[in-house]
């Protein structure tokens, strides 16, 4: 499959890397994330996992306790499923061992390159991502695509930020709404965003807080990788 990425935010993502790999270094030493956030932040892992789990990325603590009841119903639901839960920061890290313990694996996601996110896909072969609110990342969605990973956005909202983002990224939020096998937005006003921006009207249903979107159907279906 051809990548989709749009050229101009390959471009950007290669030119601040300088900045990103100074960012990386700061956060691990001021944030208390150490080596384990500063490898893992560059798909550093450890050996392959030899079963597929189901994902679920929560960028931050708000995202991650957004998300517990949903986890918890569905690892009620899948009780022989695996679960991988990934964050951006140290403290949504500390707060899935705090609020989940030994039910859930957690690691931190990669910054989005492509060479990363392909490692961290082939570490931990994740059956369908589950991401919460506004995570919209152009390799890690194409990259899921060409493994036909499906992707479901969870309590997804939008901010005026994201909306009013440079001209230049439209495309690249587009393609990466077009990836997305279902949307589950907060309210109308979202949901409108999200068309606005590129979303298939038809993969958009408006379920209001995250305890409802609990009892949305979300299949964990396997990849036909």
């Amino acid at each position: 499959m051809k990548n989709s990425v749009p050229l101009i935010y390959r471009l950007l993502l290669l030119l601040f890397s300088p900045v990103i790999f100074v960012y990386l270094l700061n956060y691990a030493y001021r944030r208390g994330g150490g080596i384990r956030y500063f490898n893992q932040r560059l798909a550093r892992y450890k050996q392959p996992r030899s079963t597929r789990i189901a994902w679920l990325h929560a960028a931050s603590v708000g995202e991650v306790n957004a998300a517990v009841p949903l986890l918890e119903l569905l690892i009620k639901q899948y009780p022989e499923t695996e679960w991988l839960i990934t964050t951006n920061t140290v403290t949504g890290a500390r707060s899935v061992e705090q609020k989940l313990g030994e039910k859930v694996h957690h690691c931190y996601l990669p910054i989005d390159y492509s060479f990363a996110v392909s490692r961290f896909l082939n570490t931990y072969r994740p059956c369908c991502a589950l991401v919460m609110e506004t995570e919209l990342w152009p390799n890690l969605y194409n990259a899921c695509a060409k493994l036909n990973i499906p992707i479901a956005l969870i309590n997804a909202r939008l901010s005026k930020r994201t909306l009013n983002m440079p001209a230049c990224l439209h495309k690249s939020a587009r393609q990466c709404l077009q990836q997305l096998s279902i949307i589950l937005a907060r309210g109308e006003q979202d949901a409108a965003g999200y068309q606005k921006l590129g979303a298939d009207s038809s993969k958009i249903k408006v379920v209001g807080n995250i305890k409802y979107a609990a009892h949305a159907d979300i299949r964990l279906s396997e990849s036909k990788s």
